[in-house]
């Protein structure tokens, strides 16, 4: 069997929980959310493209043959390491156990660069973004430099070992100096088409790779759009070398555990020792011990009991796949699989996994109304018991669950545990809203891309760059009307201009004459137009003061006709059980599909837009268990109608859908 190394990947994987690194390396035994998932393949192939150009900005490197072979690719990045002066890309380096690519490494005599290549953004002037009042690192950023201390800890090993063969010299004058080269967001692109450098494609394997679409030599960049970020002080906090004032090789004493306050136990054993036990772990093939904690909340190896069920179901898994989520509650609870299908604490909306964690409340039907700070008297009935009764009295009969969250989050445990009746709630406040608002009813979407490289000139990283959007319209006598859509189909034109103003032919002036209330989901429509009005500013278009002035009365606080946003009012409004602890319109609208005879009436029948012809957009899901069977996801008994998501149904549009959502992809992962 190949040698097994602790690579720089595996590391960051098990930084906040050791335990992870057995599931990762077992992953043919246990399921990982980020198997096969779109939206993080998508978000890789942005990551190799910014590699890619990083490389041009430092050019006349060396790239060993990546053979898949470690030993081939350590043994040829020895050899070139021999010259004095060099850059090399993919740099192998390994020390016993230890594995890392180095994205770009550069030795100039005693001195080595290693440069991590990331497609996040730094936030010029804002350090307090990265490191807290504290001086510790804040948890976004931790995997970025923990994964380029783990880079300079295997090279100075390394080094320790073949340094006198290839050079250099160990002491005074020897120095490895780390930095992150990282997109920088306020830098706009000063030529046209210059993501169109970088083409993904795949390998005979498969694997997603970059290919110039012109020679290196022949590239323009124009200005750069990433910036080159010293990382001595965290490197040396991480590493333990002294307290973060002096170089990264600087012979001070070691402190470790100080880089962050999520330190494991393992990690305040000191690197040397953490690093050592993670290779055993690997070479024994062996799990470290089960800590439950805050940090499972969002674990890549959670996943829900019902989910994985239907997965071993669909799937010919011999033996069945587990999760590691499930495996270490179980052992450290003693849970079954009965346990695991009831709501979970941290299901509940905006949980706060600490507090649940430090009082003991693991399943959502431990959470009391106490803890959530709601008045059991005044929630509902009896002490907030009353199921058979429930919209008598207190949070249900609120005009709106505000302020904070805490009393949407009783209506949310009180419900999932069969505590108050299952039935959906519609608070009186939405209704004095909707009086307020005005005929014809215009619900918008847009679609936009986020490239970290830029398509068009002027453009900044990670800038939203709309291309289509929708218009459905809603009638007075209940009406409803595919209104308008758009979509840019011209190549190498910058959309967004031509987009607000097909737009704002859709909507109508909004002075009176085509008034009409507008509405979007969540903010998502307003960041949108908030970023072609930052561009109109920048150009010298025609009718930019028009233009700007139409976009002010959508998204203007004190506006009128400002945008509605949807979302808020299921927040402070509306709640079903089968919303759980989501308010994302892929969970919203079919929980409202099933809750509402009108829509299941309306959308049982054929429905035809300007690009949806004759399409069927509601149907029940029967499953297993027939109509209206228990869902085991409920501590209730009451039946729960369910119904076949839309977005699964529409297969087609589906495939359009989430090529849109990889579209949105912004620099953190997160949409």
């Amino acid at each position: 069997m190949p040698k097994r190394y602790l690579t720089k990947s595996l590391f960051t994987h098990a930084l906040d929980c050791p335990t992870k690194l057995y599931y990762k390396l077992h992953s043919d035994e246990y399921v990982c959310a980020q198997d096969e998932d779109p939206f993080l393949a998508a978000l890789a192939e942005g990551g190799i493209q910014v590699g890619e150009m990083a490389k041009l900005l430092f050019p006349g490197g060396v790239e060993p043959a990546n053979t898949r072979i470690k030993p081939d690719m350590i043994a040829e990045t020895k050899a070139l390491l021999h010259q004095p002066e060099i850059t090399i890309y993919e740099a192998a380096i390994a020390h016993e156990r230890t594995f890392a690519l180095v994205d770009i490494l550069i030795r100039r005599g005693n001195q080595i660069d290693l440069i991590e290549v990331k497609s996040k953004s730094w936030p010029p002037g804002e350090r307090d973004s990265v490191i807290k009042q504290n001086g510790k690192i804040r948890r976004g950023w931790q995997k970025y430099y923990y994964d380029l201390a783990f880079q300079v800890w295997v090279m100075r090993k390394a080094l320790g070992v073949m340094g006198d063969e290839i050079g250099v010299m160990s002491g005074e004058g020897f120095s490895i100096n780390p930095y992150l080269l990282l997109i920088d967001k306020t830098k706009a692109a000063s030529i046209d088409g210059l993501h169109q450098y970088f083409k993904v494609t795949q390998d005979e394997n498969g694997r997603s790779k970059v290919v110039l679409t012109e020679a290196a030599a022949d590239i323009d960049l124009g200005e750069p759009i990433m910036t080159l970020v010293p990382a001595h002080r965290e490197v040396s906090m991480i590493l333990g070398d002294d307290d973060g004032r002096h170089e990264v090789d600087h012979p001070a004493r070691r402190v470790p555990g100080v880089a962050r306050d999520e330190a494991t136990d393992l990690e305040k054993r000191g690197f040397d020792a953490w690093v050592a036990e993670l290779c055993r772990l690997i070479e024994q093939d062996e799990k470290y011990p089960v800590h439950i904690g805050a940090k499972c909340k969002n674990c890549e190896h959670r996943i829900a009991m019902a989910k994985l069920q239907e997965l071993n179901r669909e799937a010919s898994h011999q033996p069945e796949k587990k999760a590691g989520f499930h495996e270490c509650w179980s052992e450290a609870l003693g849970w079954t699989d009965e346990d695991f299908l009831k709501p979970h604490a941290f299901d509940v909306w905006h949980a706060k996994a600490k507090e649940l964690m430090d009082a003991k409340m693991y399943r959502m039907e431990d959470i009391t109304l106490e803890h959530l700070k709601v008045d059991a008297v005044n929630a509902g009935g009896v002490n907030g018991m009353d199921a058979t009764n429930h919209n008598s009295t207190g949070l249900y009969t609120m005009r709106a669950w505000e302020p904070g969250q805490k009393y949407r989050k009783a209506v949310q445990v009180m419900k999932m545990t069969g505590r108050h009746s299952a039935e959906e709630v519609l608070l009186s406040g939405l209704f004095e809203e909707m009086a307020g608002w005005t005929f014809p009813l215009y619900f918008i979407d847009f679609e936009a891309v986020a490239a970290a490289i830029p398509f068009y000139k002027g453009c900044r990283p990670y800038e939203r760059v709309p291309f289509q959007f929708s218009v459905h319209v809603v009638h007075e006598d209940r009406r409803v009307e595919h209104a308008a859509e758009w979509i840019e189909r011209r190549r190498g034109v910058y959309p967004g201009f031509d987009f607000v103003r097909k737009l704002k032919d859709a909507l109508g002036r909004g002075d009176g004459v085509h008034p009409g209330s507008v509405f979007m989901y969540s903010h998502y429509e307003k960041t949108v137009l908030k970023g072609v009005a930052d561009r109109l500013l920048e150009s010298d278009e025609p009718d930019r003061e028009e233009l700007l002035a139409w976009i002010g009365t959508l998204i203007a606080d004190q506006s009128p006709r400002k945008l509605i946003d949807l979302q808020k009012l299921v927040v402070k409004y509306y709640y079903s059980v089968q919303m759980g602890g989501s308010n994302s319109i892929k969970v919203v609208l079919p929980a409202i599909l099933a809750e509402s005879e009108f829509l299941r009436e309306e959308y049982s029948r054929p429905y035809s837009g300007l690009s949806l012809k004759n399409v069927v957009l509601w149907r029940e899901d029967v499953g297993d268990a027939g109509a209206g069977a228990k869902d085991r996801t409920l501590a209730t008994d009451e039946p729960v109608r369910k119904v076949i998501n839309p977005y699964q149904m529409l297969a087609e549009m589906g495939e359009m859908a989430e090529m849109g959502e990889m579209a949105e992809i912004g620099e953190t992962g997160e949409m």
